[in-house]
Formats: C-alpha cells, sequence, structure tokens
C-alpha cells in the first residue's frame, strides 16, 4: 500500500503543483499580487471537499456515468480557460500591467479548476481507508511521501523557470501550458471512452515497456504531457488536435497584434 499511495498522489499532487508553477511563475514575472492564488487554491480545496462528498450522487446521475462526466467536463473547461490565457499571454495589449485583472481571473479559474478536480480524488483515495487501522498509516506516510516529491519537482520547475530571461520565461510557460492543456484533453477523452461515449478503439501503439504509466518518471510525464502508454486514434487525434489549436490561438494573437 506504500507505494502505490505514492504513486497514486505523486500523479495528483504533480498535476496540480505543476499548473500552479506555471502560474506562479507568471504572476511573479508580472510582478501581480499573489492574494489571487490564495483565494483560487481555497476555492478549490472547498470545491474538491464538496465534490468528494457529493460523490455518491454525482456517480448515479446521468445513468451511471455522472462522475466520467463531470471529471471530462472540468478537464475540457480547463482546456478551454488554458487557450484563453495562452491568448492574453502572447498579445502584450492584454497581458500589461492595467490589463492584469483579466489574467489574473483566467489564472484563477485554472488553478481552482485543478485544485477541484484533483483534490477530490486525493480525499476520496485517503478517506476509503480511514476505517482500516491497518491500512491507514501506510496510506498516510505514501501520501505524505508521494506529496513531497511532487512538490519538490514543482518547486524545482518553479526556479528553473523563474530564473529565466522575462520574455523567454513568459515564452517557455506558454509552451508548458499548451502540453498541460492538450494533456486535460486527452485525459478528458479517456473518460469519456469509459462513459462510452466516445468509441473504444484498439491502441496505435504501446510504450509501457519503455515509460511504465506507473513510474515516476510515467506519472511525471501523465502531469506535464498527460502521457498515455496505449492511446487510441481517437485519443491521440485528440491530443495532437489539442496542441493544434493552441497554437493557432498564440499565432493568431501574435499576428494580430504585430499588424495592428
Amino acid at each position: 500500500m506504500l507505494t502505490t499511495s505514492v504513486i497514486i498522489i505523486l500523479r495528483e499532487v504533480l498535476e496540480i503543483s505543476l499548473m500552479i508553477s506555471v502560474m506562479l511563475v507568471i504572476s511573479h514575472k508580472r510582478e501581480m499580487n499573489l492574494r489571487w492564488f490564495m483565494f483560487s487554491s481555497l476555492g478549490g480545496g472547498i470545491g474538491a471537499l464538496a465534490y468528494a462528498s457529493s460523490i455518491r450522487i454525482i456517480s448515479n446521475s446521468l445513468d451511471g456515468i455522472g462522475q466520467e462526466v463531470t471529471d471530462a467536463s472540468i478537464q475540457i473547461v480547463t482546456y478551454i480557460l488554458t487557450a484563453f490565457l495562452v491568448g492574453i499571454l502572447l498579445n502584450p495589449e492584454l497581458a500589461n500591467k492595467k490589463n492584469n485583472r483579466l489574467l489574473t481571473l483566467t489564472m484563477s479559474a485554472c488553478v481552482l479548476s485543478a485544485i477541484t478536480r484533483e483534490g477530490y480524488e486525493i480525499v476520496i483515495y485517503i478517506g476509503g481507508f480511514s476505517s482500516d487501522p491497518d491500512t491507514l498509516l501506510p496510506v498516510a506516510i505514501g501520501s505524505i511521501i508521494g506529496t513531497g516529491i511532487g512538490m519538490s519537482i514543482a518547486a524545482i520547475f518553479y526556479y528553473a523557470l523563474a530564473n529565466l530571461r522575462k520574455q523567454r520565461s513568459i515564452q517557455v510557460c506558454v509552451y508548458v501550458l499548451i502540453l498541460v492543456a492538450a494533456g486535460l484533453l486527452l485525459q478528458a477523452s479517456l473518460l469519456l471512452t469509459q462513459a462510452d461515449l466516445l468509441p473504444s478503439q484498439d491502441a496505435i501503439w504501446d510504450t509501457s515497456q519503455l515509460v511504465s504509466e506507473y513510474s515516476i518518471s510515467g506519472q511525471m510525464l501523465y502531469a506535464l504531457v498527460g502521457y498515455e502508454a496505449t492511446p487510441t486514434p481517437t485519443q491521440a487525434g485528440i491530443y495532437i488536435g489539442g496542441i493544434v489549436f493552441l497554437i493557432w490561438v498564440g499565432r493568431y494573437e501574435k499576428y494580430k497584434h504585430d499588424n495592428s
């Protein structure tokens, strides 16, 4: 249970913390007040607890696929918010200091939705062992270790980006956001496939022998780029399409500004 807990919690913490690291770097480079982060984190925590406490009702809705649909919807909404954020960051007129409120609101919504989505799974996982003293201790220790590893990786990630020159740092943040957002779409497609709302297909490749999804490196890739060892054609198409769309958004904003 110890190793399993480390891997499960690490995956959830990494997904949250990597996105938060990017947002904090952007906030730092734009000289923004961090109150937005405090409020969005608090809102995300409340949202995670509320979601976890309502999970039985949600799961039983929509003929038993309510949880998959709700989770996928949150992922899709976060992707849309990220697309909007990419557009803001690459449009100097929107990203300047007097317009930071728009940037703040978008980042707050992204962080809130990410914490709600990943946080409720942590709450449910740990809560499921609360009535079993024999397994609760190794689960708790594994959760602490997984959280520590995830936050340490996120801290390294933050300082690596924060130490770059401002313009370069923002550009790298945009690239990371594009990869993370495409990974969210891929995760949404997996959930919708489980709910039989997308077709079930054979995998187009299997890289589990090279990088296992259950290894620390696999979890890092999952958090950063939505790594899936056995994607179907539909899932791969959605992932690639998600990246292409965000690149188009970025280029469109840059083109619009350069020609205004």
